[in-house]
């Protein structure tokens, strides 16, 4: 009997991980983001229909936001595999 209580327990913290990261998926589009190479070099320029005049730049602080991008798609991939995985 205190295998299966332990059983509940896991499966409902999984479905509340599950939970926690499914919320809030979208972004509203009141929501600015800027381009995160064009931020590193003094200019802002909202995201969304942007063509980055710096997107072959090879400055250490663009290469360090592509390094950025690189390792979070790589945990987005990741994290959506494993919700696959555990649902």
């Amino acid at each position: 009997k205190n295998m299966s209580s332990s059983d509940d327990s896991s499966s409902r913290k999984s479905s509340e991980c599950h939970r926690f990261f499914g919320y809030g998926k979208r972004i509203p589009r009141d929501v600015k983001r800027h381009c995160g190479m064009c931020r590193q070099h003094g200019v802002v320029v909202e995201t969304r229909g942007h063509i980055c005049q710096f997107k072959n730049c090879e400055c250490d602080k663009c290469k360090l936001v592509r390094k950025r991008r690189s390792i979070m798609s790589t945990q987005i991939r990741l994290r959506r595999e494993q919700d696959k995985r555990f649902q």
